[in-house]
């Protein structure tokens, strides 16, 4: 499940993790991914530090098979795993369109009962399209007074005509 917004700032990645944490108190196995290459933001909320992450295996550096060792977990959360962005690349639309961002996430499904991915805003269309269709669904998330109600609709079209399931939206107030 990809998480999308329009814009910065209307707290798709607060609403992505909460979520993720959500379906971990639940006894469900949850990977959370921070696929926002531009501007991550998950290892701040979850407090990690650690360098490789989604772009390393984007860009070749580990290999598929390595994927159940990687994710951060956390005792807190024993059903959560946390995959950060790693390394802010130089080239997030080619790396994510490169083809192996769905080959990844057809592999993670062996070990995770839920993916929950979070994307960069919407103004990054090529990025967003990438990691919502790789998802195969979308949440869509809008800030009251700031979302504009045409972004949205403009956000559901696109997703839509890429083949991609919105499965909802949620109001955020924060």
């Amino acid at each position: 499940l990809a998480i999308v917004s329009p814009e910065s700032g209307e707290g798709r990645s607060y609403v992505a993790a909460n979520l993720a944490v959500a379906f971990s108190q639940l006894g469900r196995s949850t990977l959370l991914i921070d696929a926002d290459l531009r501007k991550p933001s998950q290892h701040t909320i979850f407090g990690f530090t650690r360098r490789i992450g989604l772009s390393t295996m984007l860009t070749g550096r580990i290999r598929l098979k390595d994927l159940e060792y990687l994710p951060d977990s956390f005792p807190s959360f024993n059903q959560l795993a946390v995959f950060g962005c790693g390394a802010v690349p130089p080239n997030p639309a080619e790396l994510l369109g490169s083809g192996t961002l769905p080959l990844m996430l057809r592999e993670l499904v062996k070990y995770f009962e839920f993916i929950i991915v979070d994307t960069p805003p919407a103004i990054f269309q090529g990025d967003v399209v990438s990691i919502a269709s790789a998802a195969g669904s979308a949440l869509m998330v809008a800030k009251r007074d700031q979302t504009r109600i045409t972004h949205l609709k403009n956000l559901r079209y696109i997703l839509s005509q890429s083949g991609v399931n919105v499965v909802g939206s949620v109001l955020n107030k924060f």
